[in-house]
């Protein structure tokens, strides 16, 4: 899944102090975007899923560049157009249960839960549909 791709290529750059982050620092800088790293996806943090997604959509250029450079075997990482639209797309599904969460008064846990198992149950389906789908 493409936001597993986004933890793992954040992983691989934070320890690789030697080739990735410094090729990660110039990358941002050869696109002209903010020198930072990306978010870290943190289970016990509400919405950390959603900020590492949207820094990815954000900083793609820079994510694009640095997994393509063959030397520092980043290149399992890419993310393709496709994959890349899924990524929006989960944006918006995050972005919706985020706001419905924080404007109502009545999220407790006991209605949190089942609402974002359901949610995870759509994008389990939309997933095995998607990729029974491909040839």
């Amino acid at each position: 899944m493409q936001n597993l791709q986004i933890r793992r290529l954040n992983f691989a750059i934070i320890h690789s102090t030697t080739l990735a982050l410094p090729a990660w620092k110039r990358t941002c800088l050869t696109y002209k975007l903010t020198e930072r790293l990306i978010l870290r996806d943190v289970r016990t943090r509400w919405n950390s899923t959603f900020d590492m997604l949207l820094f990815a959509v954000k900083y793609r250029r820079a994510v694009d560049g640095i997994t393509a450079e063959k030397s520092l075997k980043l290149r399992k990482f890419e993310l393709d157009d496709q994959e890349c639209k899924i990524l929006s797309d989960l944006l918006t599904i995050y972005k919706a249960a985020t706001l419905v969460f924080s404007k109502n008064s009545l999220s407790t846990i006991v209605n949190v839960i089942p609402t974002m198992d359901k949610i995870d149950e759509l994008l389990t389906l939309q997933m095995i549909r998607t990729s029974t789908a491909l040839p």
